[in-house]
């Protein structure tokens, strides 16, 4: 889903459960070295160069390495994305009427 070919599991492969905006997620990784806590001030926005079209949501350094911190908001709302649309039945035609008009922030 970030533009890679799909990864086949193999005896080194990892699922990473995780839970992000009340939602559980599995992401099946090739594997992990390690898992880091981070303060935010070691965190620093991509450069400038990435462009705009990827993934990196932010970058860091561990032992003098530079860290990819990826969008996991972004890959799952292309991978599994959210409905905005209201079931039949969840509200009724009064409230429907005058919520139409109304705009949320």
């Amino acid at each position: 889903s970030i533009g890679m070919r799909p990864l086949v599991p193999g005896p080194g492969s990892t699922i990473i459960v995780t839970e992000y905006n009340r939602s559980v997620q599995a992401f099946l990784v090739g594997g992990v070295d390690r898992i880091v806590n981070m303060n935010w001030d070691a965190i620093m926005p991509p450069p400038v160069s990435a462009g705009r079209q990827h993934y990196l949501t932010a970058i860091s350094k561990v032992d003098d390495q530079l860290v990819e911190i990826i969008d996991v908001e972004k890959i799952l709302a292309e991978v599994a994305p959210v409905s905005e649309e209201i079931s039949i039945g969840v509200i009724d035609a009064e409230v429907h009427h005058k919520a139409v008009s109304l705009r949320v922030l």
